[in-house]
């Protein structure tokens, strides 16, 4: 029989209820994905699970198969379904799982509630646009999708697409992508969202289904389901770096270590070119 003990100082009282919550959630899910025992030898296979945010899904998908082949005693699973970056933050510190992934760099404000957690930057995830495969558009530019995003054009027809209403999905304020994409082009703090999604697999499942929609998340997460069809807009370039999370308690864990040295090595920058990912800044 397994007891957790829920401190009252272990969360700030405006998101202790939620983050209790939370803390069930992951509770479940810990007992049906067990988490590995350290100190395996190589010999024996070690299996972990890589829970988190949702813009970092594929680029993490693709470091767990890339340092599994170098690594082959070393399996990671990683979930789909997001949990958000901070809830990959919360089960980490709890030692919970050895890495969670992030869907940007850790913020003071992460570091206040989480000052515990540490980070491995892994690489920057290109976002895209995406309608649904059977909104069929020709390339578009930047001024076009500004006078999109900030209701200047409102049908699609005045694009050369059909004549069908615009119907604006967005994500909350203060999520990575969105904020993001405000940094490089501040005039997306203007757009005004028919539709918010909390995570990147709902916004997808929303550009897939809703008529007329436009929508936006990490690249590789668009390219990977085939019932969108991703924009070409020309001159748009946009990235948010992401990375794993894990707790101090663990800096010195031979899994930890081994990964850090991954990310840097010369092999995972090219990879990550070869496969349509941006590599971190020297």
């Amino acid at each position: 029989m397994y007891y957790v003990v829920l401190r009252k100082n272990d969360f700030s009282q405006p998101y202790q209820v939620t983050r209790m919550r939370l803390l069930l959630r992951i509770l479940l899910f810990s007992f049906l994905f067990p988490l590995c025992c350290y100190g395996q030898s190589q010999d024996e296979t070690i299996k972990l699970q890589i829970s988190g945010a949702g813009p970092s899904t594929e680029v993490i998908k693709f470091l767990a198969k890339e340092f599994h082949e170098q690594y082959p005693h070393i399996e990671i699973d990683v979930p789909e379904r997001s949990i958000k970056h901070r809830g990959a933050i919360a089960w980490t510190t709890h030692r919970w799982q050895l890495f969670g992934r992030l869907g940007r760099p850790l913020s003071e404000y992460d570091l206040h509630f989480f000052p515990r957690a540490r980070e491995i930057p892994v690489a920057k995830v290109r976002l895209a646009f995406a309608v649904g495969k059977n909104l069929i558009l020709p390339r578009i530019s930047m001024e076009q999708l500004k006078d999109i995003y900030t209701g200047q054009i409102a049908n699609w027809k005045e694009v050369g697409g059909p004549d069908k209403k615009i119907i604006l999905l967005g994500r909350e304020k203060g999520e990575s992508s969105l904020a993001f994409l405000q940094k490089d082009y501040p005039f997306f703090s203007e757009a005004r969202f028919h539709k918010i999604f909390k995570k990147d697999h709902l916004m997808i499942r929303g550009i897939a289904h809703v008529p007329g929609a436009i929508g936006f998340a990490a690249r590789s997460n668009l390219l990977a389901n085939d019932d969108i069809a991703v924009l070409h807009i020309d001159n748009f370039r946009s990235g948010q770096q992401v990375g794993l999370v894990y707790d101090v308690s663990n800096d010195q864990n031979d899994i930890v270590q081994l990964m850090k040295k991954f990310v840097q090595n010369k092999r995972w920058r090219r990879a990550l070119i070869d496969n349509d990912f941006l590599p971190l800044d020297n």
